[in-house]
């Protein structure tokens, strides 16, 4: 593991349990399986190397870390909006 690695990992952990667990679909038999899997459970062909299995989840907790830190933002910019105006009119 390596440095940015372990710090994306780190910050996964503090943003908590991810809801749900990440899915693919199997190009072989179009069922839905583990992202983390290199063997399909159901038509039991490989479908991911492992390297192929760290790319696509250091990618996912990448994008799941970007969507948390939107929804902070929106969430900051909202309630700074929402201040805002109760200042401007008394409120």
């Amino acid at each position: 593991m390596n440095d940015e690695d372990a710090r994306l990992l780190a910050e996964i952990r503090k943003v908590g349990p991810l809801k749900g667990y990440p899915t693919k679909i199997c190009p072989f038999c179009i069922q839905p399986i583990p992202l983390d899997a290199t063997v399909c459970k159901f038509c039991t062909r490989t479908v991911n190397t492992e390297e192929e299995v760290t790319d696509l989840l250091r990618a996912y907790f990448k994008k799941v870390l970007e969507e948390r830190r939107r929804q902070k933002h929106y969430a900051l910019a909202h309630w700074c909006r929402r201040c805002s105006y109760d200042h401007l009119f008394g409120q």
